[in-house]
């Protein structure tokens, strides 16, 4: 009898398939509206759009967004409320009077929360570290950057913290590998009209990593 949850539910079970994909684009063709299929994953795809100013913000209810660096994301929007919520990747890490983010989250950089999403648990490393949630994780990165310390390496990580390094043998590499699979998706840039990685190449650790 509670319709509200059993929808939800529906809405999980639901597969999308080929014939639903081409219903779509076959109306934006109909409406003259371009689009784009997403090499890699969508997610990716919306926040290259965003950061390199080829949408003004993302529309969206998935907090992984923020995780990927998306600068303006609007949640909440449904055709019958008058309001959305908008969150900037930038107030994210504010310390300001004026801001509302999580205290956890302060000070720290969009670097800082892809690796703490990594130890915490992602996409690419299911469960994350034994006993390391996003608070906890958060916490450390709070603690070391009190100490002045910027621009932590996964080798730092693993060694400072006693807890960690327990799991170095294990996580290290799978970590590293996470953590740059959140750096170098794969897009597609319509200014140059071909696949590029969302953060560009450029170190010869980070391509043979992933080889």
């Amino acid at each position: 009898g509670n319709k509200t949850e059993a929808m939800k539910l529906f809405q999980q079970a639901l597969n999308i398939n080929y014939d639903m994909v081409y219903s779509i684009l076959k109306k934006a063709v109909e409406r003259k509206i371009n689009y784009i299929i997403a090499p890699y994953e969508a997610d990716i795809q919306i926040c290259y759009l965003v950061k390199h100013g080829f949408a003004d913000f993302a529309i969206t209810e998935d907090s992984d967004l923020l995780v990927l660096g998306c600068p303006t994301m609007v949640f909440k929007m449904k055709l019958d409320c008058k309001y959305v919520d908008e969150i900037k990747l930038e107030n994210v890490f504010s310390n300001s009077e004026n801001s509302k983010n999580n205290s956890e989250f302060s000070n720290l950089t969009s670097d800082d929360l892809q690796k703490i999403c990594v130890l915490s648990g992602c996409d690419y490393l299911p469960g994350g570290l034994p006993g390391f949630g996003l608070k906890t994780a958060a916490k450390i990165f709070q603690d070391w950057k009190k100490d002045d310390l910027s621009n932590l390496t996964w080798k730092m990580i693993f060694t400072m913290n006693p807890k960690l390094r327990q799991y170095k043998t294990k996580f290290y590499k799978i970590c590293i590998s996470a953590y740059y699979t959140f750096k170098h998706q794969i897009v597609y840039c319509p200014r140059a009209g071909k696949r590029r990685y969302f953060s560009e190449l450029n170190d010869e650790k980070s391509s043979n990593i992933l080889k």
